[in-house]
């Protein structure tokens, strides 16, 4: 599912890719379409590929795993992410987890 939230910032996806510069759209899926993608991991990989505007031996020397961490690093809002149940689930299992963490630190302090 990760890699299915990713694919909704070009500007992440392009700076993850190396080449914030690349002018073509990469035409992302919209918000609505996401949950419905086979293969988001693939679709992800594609779009750092073309991102980087590489060919040849400077595509092959491309590490996309290691730039789809980018991706998530160089995102700055998932607020749109909050239409799809999916990430509304993560999102409160996350809240709940934390706030038994910190509930859990308050009793052993």
């Amino acid at each position: 599912m990760m890699e299915t939230w990713l694919l909704t910032d070009q500007v992440a996806i392009k700076a993850a890719a190396g080449n914030r510069n690349y002018r073509e759209n990469l035409n992302l899926p919209s918000i609505n379409t996401l949950e419905q993608i086979s293969g988001p991991k693939d679709l992800l990989h594609n779009l750092l590929v073309e991102a980087t505007g590489n060919k040849g031996r400077r595509l092959k020397n491309f590490n996309v795993n290691k730039a789809v961490h980018w991706v998530a690093e160089n995102t700055e809002d998932f607020s749109a992410l909050r239409q799809l149940a999916a990430f509304n689930r993560f999102e409160q299992d996350l809240k709940r987890v934390v706030d038994n963490v910190i509930r859990l630190k308050n009793i052993c302090v």
